[in-house]
């Protein structure tokens, strides 16, 4: 049996697309299993694509693009190792990369899940993560809490945080654990489904590993960030729905600490819909007043005294009209909110 089955979902990523491929060929370890789907790019990624599959590791797949889910999931299916691994196409591995990952599973044989860190490239300088201060083994849902944390926070347990564990690459899976808890992407959610993902494998999971080493190189740069219209669109309401159901689901709800937590997530992303809300209508206080009480109504349940004082401030100006008002004069005064 192959050990280790590496898939990467494409979309519209030909500037990239080879440095990827070329860091994942040039592997010190030789016994993987190359799946890429290509998910409807409309760009040259194909034709690129087309140029390594005279090596007979790669299977290719193209398909209408369903979005990275849907991408993800047809890899899973096709998956033939021991252990799965996922690699983006825009990011590029270290040659040490699957040789280090296989030795860590070599060596925690009991783990479902192997997790490692990353190099952040930010206009092409590297930035070293460190997602954990030290290396742990998690097996009881105790020793797992800084998991699930993490996964709503990013920034804890980690000073100059561009991501987090929440990722779904710099890990390795174990596929028959997967397969087993029917482990897969949501195809519905617009944002976050490597999150959610990720927290209902970590909870599944018999064991958990976090090793602090970085050989997967992760394009910070790249990245289309959350621009105005889509946090306007609501695409993080479903995910945070989703979160809420699995809160009860696990019991979570009854982790003050974890409460707290989700709780401020949720004030967070809320607000940032309300700042891109009151940028993009500015001075249209009917619209923003309109978003205000949509957002009120899904934040109506947190107490304020389970926030820290900067998510009070933010529950504040998103529960109360006179929020809306002082937002809208802050604008008309300094300019775009942040």
């Amino acid at each position: 049996m192959t050990t280790i089955s590496v898939i990467i979902p494409v979309y519209n990523q030909e500037q990239y697309i080879s440095c990827c491929l070329d860091s994942l060929l040039n592997q010190e370890f030789k016994d993987f299993q190359l799946i890429i789907v290509n998910d409807g790019s409309t760009d040259n990624s194909q034709s690129v694509i087309e140029t390594y599959l005279n090596d007979k590791r790669i299977t290719f797949i193209n398909q209408p693009n369903l979005g990275v889910s849907a991408a993800r999931n047809c890899g899973l299916d096709l998956a033939k190792a021991e252990w799965v691994c996922f690699v983006d196409p825009d990011d590029y591995l270290e040659k040490d990369y699957l040789m280090s990952l296989y030795q860590y599973a070599m060596q925690f044989s009991d783990c479902d899940i192997i997790c490692t860190t990353c190099n952040c490239i930010i206009k092409d300088k590297k930035v070293r993560q460190h997602f954990f201060p030290e290396n742990f083994v998690a097996s009881t849902q105790k020793e797992k809490i800084p998991l699930y944390i993490q996964l709503m926070d990013g920034k804890q347990y980690q000073q100059n945080a561009y991501t987090g564990i929440g990722v779904p690459w710099a890990k390795l899976y174990k596929r028959d654990f997967l397969h087993n808890n029917g482990l897969c992407f949501s195809i519905d959610q617009q944002r976050m489904q490597d999150n959610l993902f990720n927290m209902k494998a970590m909870y599944a999971a018999h064991k958990i590993c976090y090793i602090d080493y970085a050989g997967y190189n992760y394009r910070v740069d790249s990245l289309v960030g959350r621009s105005y219209r889509k946090l306007i669109d609501g695409a993080y309401h479903s995910a945070l729905d989703e979160r809420d159901k699995l809160f009860h689901l696990y019991y979570f709800d009854k982790c003050p600490m974890l409460l707290t937590f989700f709780y401020e997530e949720k004030v967070n992303l809320y607000y940032s819909e309300f700042v891109a809300c009151v940028n993009i209508f500015k001075n249209i206080f009917y619209a923003v007043e309109c978003r205000r009480k949509e957002l009120y109504k899904r934040l109506i349940s947190i107490p304020y005294r389970a926030l820290s004082i900067r998510c009070k401030f933010k529950l504040f100006l998103i529960k109360n009209k006179v929020g809306n008002l002082l937002f809208i004069f802050i604008y008309l005064v300094k300019g775009k909110i942040k």
